[in-house]
């Protein structure tokens, strides 16, 4: 692969604060469910929730959020759905913010851990998992094939992965597309939207619903880029200014990508066989 995983996990821990200075402090950094009616705090709270029904949780399941970040959508599940939940991230920084608020959190009456983990070896044993969700974290992943082995491996039978990820529509890609998604995101790979359902099926899982919410990521770069030229136009988060220049280029970058086709985005629901 062109990028490493130790690149990877410190371009997210130097970015953190920055990311947190507009994104979503409270959900992390997520695409959402974005339209001309829904903004980006409620586009990305209704992704989270459409994932969630997807799970189908019931009271003390063991379930792995691959990918946690900052560790809210665990709490979220622990809290609401009473599951006991292992939060696993590349990035230290992100674990120490899910320990954090971890012990902030109340009303949690079920066991929540949070590991430093790479998706590509998951240090739990087979079949330890009754869930498995994971919210735009696996394009981080440089061997994906190996990570969806590993999910398959720890996720109990008849268990459900619930998961989104960047697909790439064409082979072809222009400079920009390159530029403004892929090197500055730190990955590639060779899934389609047909190629990835057909990588789950030779790991072994059955797919029970996958969806092409391209549209929606293309909405929200769009709506990063309006918040950023807002806070800009505020005089806010001054000392980001530079970085918030540079990200209003690449959010639009990003969008026309989509709109040319260059990068996609799905969710998926899968079943351990």
């Amino acid at each position: 692969m062109q990028f490493t995983t130790e690149q990877t996990k410190a371009y997210y821990d130097k970015s953190e604060e920055l990311y947190k200075s507009f994104w979503n402090d409270k959900w992390g950094v997520k695409w959402g469910f974005c339209d001309s009616k829904t903004d980006l705090q409620k586009g990305i709270y209704l992704m989270i929730q459409s994932a969630l029904t997807s799970l189908k949780l019931e009271p003390h399941m063991n379930v792995l959020e691959v990918g946690c970040g900052n560790g809210e959508v665990s709490l979220l599940m622990a809290r609401e759905h009473y599951v006991h939940v292992a939060g696993m991230d590349l990035s230290p920084k992100r674990i120490e913010g899910a320990k954090y608020n971890l012990s902030k959190a109340k009303g949690i009456y079920t066991k929540v851990d949070f590991y430093e983990m790479n998706a590509e070896n998951l240090d739990f044993e087979n079949d330890s998992f009754q869930r498995i969700l994971s919210q735009s974290m696996m394009y981080h992943v440089h061997d994906k094939m190996k990570a969806l082995k590993e999910v398959y491996r720890v996720l109990d039978d008849e268990g459900l992965f619930v998961f989104d990820d960047l697909f790439k529509p064409q082979n072809t890609i222009s400079v920009a597309a390159k530029e403004y998604v892929y090197n500055r995101l730190l990955f590639d790979t060779d899934f389609s939207f047909i190629g990835y359902q057909v990588a789950l099926k030779a790991v072994g899982f059955r797919i029970l619903s996958v969806a092409d919410h391209s549209d929606y990521m293309a909405n929200t770069y769009r709506e990063l880029k309006s918040i950023l030229e807002d806070k800009i136009q505020r005089g806010e988060s001054k000392g980001y200014h530079k970085h918030y220049k540079e990200l209003i280029v690449a959010y639009e970058e990003s969008a026309k990508a989509v709109d040319r086709n260059e990068v996609g985005w799905l969710t998926c629901v899968c079943q351990k066989m």
